[in-house]
């Protein structure tokens, strides 16, 4: 026990007093262990694109049940009366607000492009068959 003993504190004691070059590598060798920042730069972009990316993932979740909302139709604040706008209708007529006077109206905008407008249009289309087509123009 004691002959193998000494023999590793002998070993430890000649790293100990080894040249400081013995430990470095050459110049090529380093190059070749040495981490390299490009890893870790791909590693943090990735991880940024994570980050920013992750609310959009589920986008259309959130707005999936918005057109099944129940209508709440409330009367307009009859304080005084509605501005008069004028708009293009589907026919390319220009109409305004004041010429559907005594009518129920809904103006409402959206674009075939929009993902929750496009999920609404069947909840607008049961209102309407609901309040019937005379109240509607």
């Amino acid at each position: 026990m004691r002959i193998g003993l000494r023999n590793t504190l002998q070993c430890v004691d000649s790293v100990r007093r080894a040249p400081p070059s013995w430990g470095r590598a050459s110049g090529a060798e380093s190059a070749r262990k040495s981490p390299s920042f490009i890893p870790a730069l791909i590693r943090a972009s990735l991880i940024l694109l994570f980050v920013i990316a992750a609310p959009w993932a589920h986008a259309d979740e959130r707005h999936q049940n918005h057109a099944l909302l129940p209508f709440i139709v409330q009367p307009v604040n009859e304080s005084g009366p509605a501005p008069d706008i004028r708009l293009k209708d589907l026919d390319g007529i220009e109409r305004s607000l004041s010429d559907f006077r005594g009518k129920t109206v809904l103006l409402h905008f959206w674009a075939s492009w929009c993902e929750p407008c496009r999920q609404e249009f069947p909840a607008l289309s049961k209102l309407a068959s609901i309040s019937g087509t005379k109240a509607w123009s």
